[in-house]
């Protein structure tokens, strides 16, 4: 999509089965005509398909505020990305849950400097590569390394409520994990469910906090 001012905000995505899988798909958002854009409180979710390229394709976007997603992706296609941040400038990924139950990367960024801000996100995947940064990262360790940014960020895997119908909601042990404890975001109170964040959780569902 073409957009500026975008805002994506509270939605579930589920791709289940096919040869190939996209997401959510942003292109040249803020490019051409100047804006700042919200894309918080999603859960997206791809299975059971052979190649998932992306799960999130972010390209050429500027001016991005992506918080509080949750994605999961699953395939054996090693050279796929749960997301895909490429060029662009001054977006932030803040409090996210990024996940590749398969063999491809979590997160795949180039150049670099299109990223202003990364912190509190789960970045993992089951692939022997977690991240793309200026070359494979094999870990978490090598990706704060190379980056400079995720520097309270996590790298584990996580439970959700139900993956078929993509229910990413968190169940246990991950709803009561402090691993998973973000950053407050005064720019985003609530979550998928209108909940206020009180913790806040990383993803996009506020799991129990008593």
């Amino acid at each position: 999509m073409y957009g500026f001012n975008t805002v994506i905000e509270r939605n579930t995505f589920l791709s289940d089965g096919g040869s190939s899988g996209y997401g959510l798909y942003l292109y040249y958002d803020n490019y051409y005509q100047a804006g700042m854009s919200r894309i918080v409180n999603n859960m997206i979710t791809i299975r059971n398909c052979t190649n998932v390229y992306y799960g999130v394709y972010h390209y050429y976007s500027n001016g991005s505020l992506f918080a509080h997603n949750t994605i999961r992706v699953e395939s054996a296609y090693a050279s796929g990305y749960a997301l895909y941040s490429y060029y662009g400038a001054n977006n932030s990924y803040l409090n996210n849950i990024v996940m590749h139950a398969g063999a491809g990367y979590a997160w795949y960024v180039v150049p670099g400097t299109n990223v202003v801000a990364s912190n509190y996100n789960n970045w993992y995947s089951m692939g022997v590569n977690l991240a793309y940064w200026g070359a494979a990262r094999t870990n978490l360790a090598a990706l704060q390394a190379a980056s400079g940014q995720d520097g309270f960020s996590k790298s584990k895997p996580v439970s959700f409520a139900d993956i078929t119908t993509g229910n990413l909601h968190l169940v246990a042990p991950s709803d009561d994990d402090n691993d998973l404890i973000g950053t407050t975001l005064p720019a985003v109170a609530d979550d998928i469910d209108l909940e206020p964040r009180v913790r806040p959780y990383m993803g996009a569902d506020e799991a129990c906090y008593l």
